[in-house]
């Protein structure tokens, strides 16, 4: 939450800076503030749009770039793992795929183990609503 609060409060930043710059300046620096605009739009849009969203299908996690799809069939076992990249003392839920591969959610890193657990809880719970216990 915290970390989208922050990229749209930049995003937001730059889009205002932007549109004066843009009312201000000569033409060369109008192209500029034009471009900074833009990304800036589509900064604060994506980051808006980041976070964990369970569905009746599966799970979307979203990121600064394209978004990750997984399907509850596709979903072998949800697993808390400490991985690692982020750095010591955190641990996010790992999805260990059907066909071997296992997806990091970065998204629910975690500097705390129950957190991270109670994650777990929740996403089995759903899986077991879509697919069934026996999944």
């Amino acid at each position: 939450m915290f970390q989208r609060l922050v990229i749209v409060a930049v995003g937001t930043v730059f889009f205002l800076f932007s549109v004066a710059g843009i009312a201000l300046e000569p033409i060369g620096a109008k192209i500029m503030y034009a471009v900074i605009l833009v990304l800036s739009a589509v900064w604060t849009h994506q980051g808006a749009r980041i976070g964990l969203v369970i569905g009746p299908d599966g799970i979307v996690e979203r990121s600064m770039g394209r978004p990750h799809r997984v399907g509850w069939a596709d979903i072998a076992e949800v697993a808390v793992a400490s991985p690692p990249n982020p750095g010591p003392g955190v641990s996010m839920i790992v999805l260990r795929l059907r066909d071997g591969r296992a997806i990091q959610l970065r998204g629910t890193a975690r500097y705390g183990k129950n957190s991270a657990e109670d994650i777990e809880r929740r996403l089995n719970a759903f899986r077991s609503a879509a697919t069934g216990p026996t999944a």
